[in-house]
């Protein structure tokens, strides 16, 4: 198996994983980075961005997993998803205090994964 579909495969599994758990668990997935929800009606928006989005990042994923004509797409919307939540991350590490340790493992997990799949999609990519 190529790192382009192991990168995919592993999105797919994570972003559908993360997706569901924020769907059924919202407000205690919040707390796992100190994100405190008043009034419970915040928990519509959280479903909607973390739980539905997500879940449909990771099916998209899952398609181009499937769909070999599709490989670069998925790669390209690798990068730009988790290094969106790269910049965003390291913006608000830079300008926000205190930092919990969980974003700095989070930002170094992003980096990892975007860096890894710049590798695949060059190598997908270059002519044969």
């Amino acid at each position: 198996m190529n790192l382009a579909r192991i990168l995919l495969g592993i999105n797919a599994v994570f972003f559908i994983g993360y997706g569901i758990l924020n769907l059924i668990w919202p407000a205690a997935m919040a707390a796992q980075v100190d994100l405190w929800l008043t009034p419970e009606s915040s928990l519509i928006e959280l479903r909607a961005a973390f739980g539905g989005a997500m879940l449909g990042v990771g099916v998209f994923f899952a398609w181009t997993l499937t769909q070999p004509g599709h490989t670069v797409a998925g790669l390209i919307a690798m990068i730009a998803i988790i290094g969106g939540f790269a910049v965003g991350r390291a913006a608000g590490m830079l300008t926000e205090t205190p930092v919990a340790s969980i974003h700095g493992w989070l930002l170094g997990i992003e980096v990892v994964l975007v860096a890894a799949g710049v590798v695949a999609l060059r190598r997908v990519a270059a002519p044969r």
